[in-house]
């Protein structure tokens, strides 16, 4: 493993989020394939590449508003083929699409896409770019190709971080709901056992939640039921052989 390989990989690994990844991938690629410019196009929403990092550009219209759909130019075939498209002299490629304008401000002459894969779906290009004519050497696609798998790999890596990331929250919310129907449910069955009015308390709880309430034993005996008859569902608690049936009524 060369140095500037070794430099680079560890540039993705502490990357934080997926633009500094790309930040660091088009930076390398600029360095090691010795080319003017580099950037990234990320498929987003509208089935558009739209820019997500860039080295080497000039103007700032290109970063600006440079995007291309899916399947269109060079860039878009690449993406929407998964395979690496290269042209040797842009200014004359029958691909080029209405945003040839800003490459031509870029004076770009020639370039080659590489698509980035994640889950084997493709999220987007990376480009290697010069602004005089080259013929790219079968290296240059090996080493382009070689940089956008290693930059998928810690795309795909940083997406399942966030996506474990916002499962674990979901998952806190819900244990901390059940742990506060819980509490909810023990006091009321406290207060329900320190009580000599068990009836009216049951009367006054129907009342303020516009729900069947009913109290049961251990053997499923109604003990006292409150609240409208009319019913549609039935959440249970339970302790110390005593069961609250909070029932919502039907929906008319």
């Amino acid at each position: 493993m060369t140095a500037d390989l070794g430099h680079f990989l560890s540039s993705l690994l502490t990357a934080k989020d997926a633009a500094l990844a790309m930040q660091a991938a088009v930076k390398h690629v600029s360095a090691a394939l010795r080319c003017d410019v580099s950037w990234t196009g990320m498929i987003e929403t509208d089935d558009q590449l739209h820019m997500g990092a860039h080295h080497g550009l000039r103007t700032p219209e290109m970063s600006g508003n440079w995007c291309l759909a899916v399947g269109d130019g060079i860039g878009g075939r690449a993406a929407s083929l998964a395979r690496t498209q290269k042209s040797s002299n842009y200014l004359h490629d029958s691909r080029r699409v209405p945003a040839k304008r800003l490459i031509d401000n870029e004076k770009i002459a020639t370039v080659v896409v590489t698509p980035l894969m994640t889950a084997e779906v493709p999220v987007g290009v990376l480009y290697a770019a010069h602004r005089q004519l080259r013929a790219w050497s079968p290296q240059d696609l090996q080493l382009l190709e070689s940089i956008g798998h290693y930059l998928s790999l810690r795309l795909e890596q940083l997406g399942l971080n966030s996506h474990s990331e916002s499962t674990l929250q979901d998952y806190k919310k819900k244990v901390a709901a059940a742990d506060s129907a819980l509490r909810a449910s023990t006091d009321l069955i406290e207060l329900l056992r320190n009580t000599n009015e068990t009836d009216r308390t049951l009367d006054v709880f129907a009342t303020a939640l516009n729900t069947r309430v009913e109290l049961h034993d251990q053997n499923e005996l109604t003990l006292y039921a409150s609240g409208p008859d009319e019913t549609r569902a039935c959440l249970l608690y339970w302790r110390s052989h005593v069961r609250i049936a909070l029932i919502t009524t039907a929906a008319r």
